[in-house]
C-alpha cells in the first residue's frame, strides 16, 4: 500500500494537469504451454480487424477508428517482447506462464488512458481465444489501478471466441487477482506467494527495456 501511495504521489506531481491516470492492464487466461507457444508465433491481429469496439466502453466514439495504426510487430510474441521491462521497472509489462496449472498472466501498472490504445492492445491479445481449449473463460481487464474508479474495458475469451463486456461486470475475483498481480509488479516483479510457480514467457530476455507505444490521447 505504501508503494502504491508513493507511486500515486509521483504521478500526481509529474502530471498536475492530467484529468486521469494511465490505466493498468491485467490478462488472465487458461492456456497450455503448447497453446501458448502457438499463440506467440501467430500473426499479430490489428484493431481494424475487429468491428465491435462500441461495446468496449460507453465513451467509445466510432470516429476514433480513424486513429487506428498498424502495429509493426509480425507476431504476438514480437509485440509482447516490445513491452518487456527490467524487473525493477514498476511501469513496464510483466508476464508469466504457470505450467503447473496451465495459466498465462500478464499485466502492467501503467498502460495508457486512451481508448484507441485500449482497442489496439485488446486486438493484439484477443485472438488467444483461438488457442484456448478449456471451458474456463479468460479475461483482459483495463482499469485505474492507482486512483480507483470505473474500469475502462473488459474482454472475455472462450475457446474460439472473444467478447467485449460491460467494464463494470468484471467478476470480483478478477479484480482481486489484478490488484495482487499489479501490486507485485510495483514491487519490482517479485511474484506474490501464490504466483511463485510463474516463470517468464519462453523466448523473453530478462532486463530488456520497454518500448513505448503511443496513440493520440483521449
Amino acid at each position: 500500500m505504501i508503494r502504491r501511495l508513493a507511486l500515486l504521489l509521483c504521478l500526481t506531481l509529474s502530471q498536475p494537469l492530467a484529468a486521469s491516470e494511465p490505466s493498468g492492464v491485467y490478462m488472465q487466461v487458461p492456456l497450455s504451454r503448447a497453446a501458448l507457444d502457438a499463440w506467440l508465433a501467430s500473426a499479430l491481429p490489428q484493431a481494424e480487424d475487429f468491428h465491435d469496439w462500441a461495446s468496449m466502453n460507453p465513451q467509445w466514439r466510432e470516429d476514433w477508428r480513424r486513429y487506428f495504426t498498424t502495429l509493426p510487430a509480425a507476431s504476438v510474441g514480437d509485440f509482447l517482447a516490445g513491452w518487456e521491462a527490467a524487473p525493477q521497472d514498476s511501469a513496464g509489462m510483466a508476464w508469466c506462464h504457470d505450467a503447473a496449472v496451465g495459466e498465462l498472466r500478464l499485466g502492467a501498472v501503467f498502460y495508457d488512458e486512451n481508448f484507441v490504445s485500449f482497442a489496439t492492445l485488446l486486438a493484439a491479445l484477443r485472438e488467444v481465444a483461438k488457442h484456448q481449449s478449456r471451458s474456463e473463460a479468460g479475461y483482459v481487464y483495463i482499469y485505474p489501478f492507482l486512483w480507483g474508479g470505473d474500469p475502462d474495458a473488459l474482454l472475455r475469451t472462450l475457446p474460439g471466441t472473444s467478447e467485449l463486456l460491460a467494464p463494470g461486470s468484471a467478476p470480483p475475483a478478477l479484480k482481486d487477482a489484478a490488484d495482487a498481480f499489479l501490486d507485485a509488479r510495483m514491487d519490482g516483479w517479485q511474484p506474490a506467494d501464490e504466483q511463485r510457480a510463474c516463470r517468464p514467457l519462453p523466448g523473453m530476455v530478462q532486463g530488456a527495456e520497454p518500448q513505448a507505444q503511443r496513440t493520440p490521447g483521449r
